[in-house]
């Protein structure tokens, strides 16, 4: 069969298989922040206009495009499945292009068996599952996708396609504007461009043109990094103050206790990569963060990062096969530096978010499999591809309900030790959120059980007592939602029902004059759905 013909071969492949494993799903609900973000069906609302290009608005304008202004899930889902299936076939290009180049596999036949089988892994994988499920997500799909172009592009410009090498720099520029994320390309080219050369390749472009393709990656990438800092800085780690809750930390130690912690996650996310058991894992994972330098898992986490990197390196110097190998350790490592960019509280450790770094895992991957021999090839990627498969199965099976979702992080988080100097952030919105579907569900006195663990982890969390209050309230028990919706109101002015609640607790109550006050007030304030109400009571 011609290259062409195994391209359309594969790609029919991973069409159905996808399909098979995604369709059914393709209805479920909206979850997590794709509520917020669509809340109304209009996600251009993110867009911070102006002359200059901002990360992810080219992907917020996406939503934008089908349905006519009308929130169609289905098609956005199909959209995503999409450019997931794109992803999947530039992993294809890319491990099947440094196998042979590199000389990796001299068999034509069992380099491009190792590729299909890289990318087939990568595409059933459940964490893939979880990216192309979350709608929002579609940012960290088109930055991957870009991202692995990019690299693709700029090998092959070094071989003498001044077309492709200066394409990189495009498709670079189409990744960070996807998401921010992907600021660490350049490096990548660089190590890319050393790996090039210490395998003997000569280059087929000059070094000049080389160096400017860097250098123009290199200023995409200060400019991205420039504006993410001034134009959505602000938005990174929001709620920071509410997620610290009092912990006994100084400020000032909260970066470089994150960046610890975060090293020894790194490590997390590799070993769930290769073995995605789904008892690990949940869409909303707390992990522990340090409240002190004399925790041992800090140092060891930095050490065998620093140690890891230097490995890395050492191994692509040596360049051809061995240098591969270093090469995709980098890859990860290197595109993970993004974790350290801010504080990681509320935020942690997200599953979805590494699909960009870890999806160059399956370099590595194509050149385990490539070594094996045939019975074992067969044995491994099959065994692999069948478990790979139903645990994306059982992924998008969570997303087809939000309490599915919920309930599994909350059964996680419970199951999570936590051990002396250290604190788990943001358990609350977890149990807010169980709470929140249990209600909107109908099941009021499960979901009462929910918002009072809530506000256990959390005493000062207002939008849970607002719906905790809204319970109490469909429940009849009238007494308990007014106090709920009064301490919402003094610890959330601005949420239009806590005034609303409120007000409907005191008439049931009998305290009309009251119920109108609240109401009132709560229009003074300028809010708007609250004044409809007192006009519509008016009326009345």
């Amino acid at each position: 069969m011609s290259s062409k013909g195994i391209w359309w071969a594969a790609c029919l492949f991973w069409v159905l298989v996808l399909s098979i494993l995604s369709f059914s799903f393709i209805h479920n609900p909206l979850v997590f922040d794709d509520v917020y973000f669509f809340l109304n069906a209009k996600p251009g609302v993110l867009l911070h206009g102006g002359l200059l290009p901002i990360p992810r608005d080219m992907i917020y304008l996406s939503f934008t495009w089908w349905g006519d202004g009308q929130l169609d899930i289905p098609v956005m889902r199909i959209v995503n499945l999409g450019l997931h299936l794109g992803v999947v076939l530039s992993v294809f290009a890319l491990v099947r292009q440094l196998l042979g180049d590199l000389g990796v596999v001299q068999c034509r036949k069992k380099q491009m068996w190792a590729a299909f089988a890289s990318a087939s892994l990568f595409a059933v994988h459940p964490f893939s599952a979880l990216a192309y499920g979350y709608l929002v997500q579609r940012t960290i799909l088109c930055a991957t996708l870009f991202s692995i172009l990019s690299l693709l592009a700029f090998w092959r410009g070094l071989a003498g396609n001044r077309f492709e090498l200066w394409g990189s720099a495009a498709f670079f520029a189409m990744a960070v504007l996807s998401k921010e994320h992907a600021v660490m390309i350049p490096a990548l080219s660089f190590l890319m461009l050393c790996l090039y050369l210490r395998s003997g390749k000569a280059l087929g472009v000059s070094s000049r043109q080389v160096f400017l393709v860097l250098a123009t990656q290199g200023l995409i990438s200060l400019y991205a990094v420039v504006v993410v800092r001034r134009v959505l800085g602000a938005s990174i780690e929001i709620m920071t103050d509410e997620v610290l809750g009092g912990a006994d930390v100084l400020p000032e130690y909260l970066y470089p206790l994150s960046v610890l912690n975060q090293t020894s996650l790194f490590f997390k996310y590799v070993f769930l990569w290769l073995f995605p058991n789904p008892l690990w894992v949940s869409m909303d994972m707390r992990e522990t963060f340090p409240l002190v330098f004399s925790s041992w898992s800090l140092w060891v986490g930095a050490f065998f990062y620093l140690f890891y990197i230097a490995a890395g390196i050492f191994l692509l110097w040596r360049g051809g096969k061995v240098g591969l190998v270093g090469f995709a350790m980098l890859m990860p490592a290197l595109l993970f530096f993004t974790e350290f960019s801010s504080v990681r509280l509320q935020e942690t450790f997200v599953v979805y978010r590494s699909y960009l770094w870890c999806s160059f895992l399956f370099v590595l991957v194509g050149i385990f499999l490539s070594g094996l021999k045939a019975r074992w090839f067969v044995f491994a990627f099959s065994l692999s591809f069948f478990v790979f498969s139903l645990l994306s199965y059982d992924r998008l099976f969570t997303f087809s309900n939000p309490y599915f979702v919920w309930r599994e992080a909350a059964d996680l988080y419970e199951r999570s030790p936590v051990e002396g100097g250290e604190i788990r952030f943001g358990g609350y919105r977890i149990y807010y959120n169980v709470g929140t579907s249990l209600y909107s569900h109908g099941f009021s006195v499960s979901a009462l059980d929910g918002f009072n663990k809530s506000i256990e982890l959390m005493p000062n969390y207002g939008y849970a007592y607002n719906n905790r209050g809204a319970a109490l309230l469909s429940l009849n028990e009238l007494n308990g939602a007014r106090a709920d919706f009064e301490m919402a109101i003094s610890l959330v002015p601005k949420n239009s029902n806590s005034y609303i609640g409120l007000a409907q607790a005191l008439r049931g109550l009998g305290e009309n004059a009251a119920a109108e006050d609240v109401l009132g007030k709560g229009c003074r304030m300028g809010l708007q759905k609250v004044c409809s109400k007192q006009a519509l009571s008016l009326a009345q």
